[in-house]
């Protein structure tokens, strides 16, 4: 499946992925994507902008502190709103206070 971790919400692109994230509570929160048809993927991303996307079975929500991901080929990673690199792994830690952030 693929992943996307938001610790605020929204993000710069405005797709509310994971509508409970907030900046100060330790956790990341996660939008898994699992194996699903393009035609409901579709579906499903003009609700993402409202973080209405739950609705489709496959698409599911988590949190965690920390996670690891392993492929079996590289992939490409977006870090920070940029794709700089592929990788087979890697690791994501919600470390609270490591990054002081100004919010509204």
């Amino acid at each position: 499946g693929q992943y996307s971790t938001e610790t605020v919400t929204p993000n710069k692109g405005l797709a509310v992925f994971c509508p409970p994230a907030v900046d100060h509570d330790g956790v990341l929160d996660l939008c898994s994507v699992g194996n699903i048809s393009k035609g409901l993927v579709l579906l499903a991303l003009p609700t993402a902008f409202f973080g209405k996307h739950y609705f489709v079975k496959g698409i599911n929500a988590h949190t965690a502190t920390q996670m690891s991901i392993t492929a079996s080929a590289p992939l490409w990673v977006r870090t920070d709103g940029e794709v700089t690199r592929k990788s087979r792994g890697f690791r994501v830690e919600c470390l609270p206070g490591a990054i002081r952030m100004i919010t509204p």
